[in-house]
């Protein structure tokens, strides 16, 4: 790490800087002090997530053998990350944990309020 940032650093800190910002914007200065470290983990896990499953050859490029229908992989070179199961594992866990932090929050009160309360109508949140 530089002082002076510059080339790939100066853009990690822009991502990074951007994310928390964002984040902010949405949570409230207090919650994204205590809950940026997941959502940053989040964020760069499905980032990298998706562009290998969109990056060329994944499934495609392998040994196999030759069908009527053309050429079929059975044992493929490069593989895309994970199933769908491991997807829902994946946010179903996160809701759990955003779950979590809401009710830390708001308690379980305002949570309650805030899912099944009259629309316009709840207090403020204190975060």
């Amino acid at each position: 790490m530089k002082q002076v940032p510059g080339g790939l650093q100066n853009f990690w800190e822009w991502l990074v800087g951007g994310l928390y910002e964002f984040l902010e914007g949405i949570l409230g200065a207090d919650l994204v002090k205590k809950t940026f470290w997941f959502f940053a983990t989040i964020f760069h896990f499905y980032s990298v997530h998706q562009l290998v499953r969109v990056a060329s050859g994944v499934g495609t490029i392998g040994w196999g053998a030759a069908t009527k229908d053309g050429f079929e992989v059975t044992r493929p070179l490069l593989r895309g990350e994970r199933g769908f199961e491991h997807d829902v594992c994946d946010v179903v866990s996160f809701h759990a944990a955003v779950v979590v932090w809401a009710v830390q929050c708001n308690g379980v009160g305002g949570f309650l309020l805030h899912i099944f309360g009259p629309k316009g109508t709840a207090p403020a949140s204190s975060s």
